[in-house]
């Protein structure tokens, strides 16, 4: 679960990172 939620949120700031 941890490892997931990581993954999900590293996912979230590169959608913000490549606009």
């Amino acid at each position: 679960m941890a490892e997931a939620t990581t993954c999900n949120m590293e996912n979230f700031v590169a959608k913000l990172a490549n606009g």
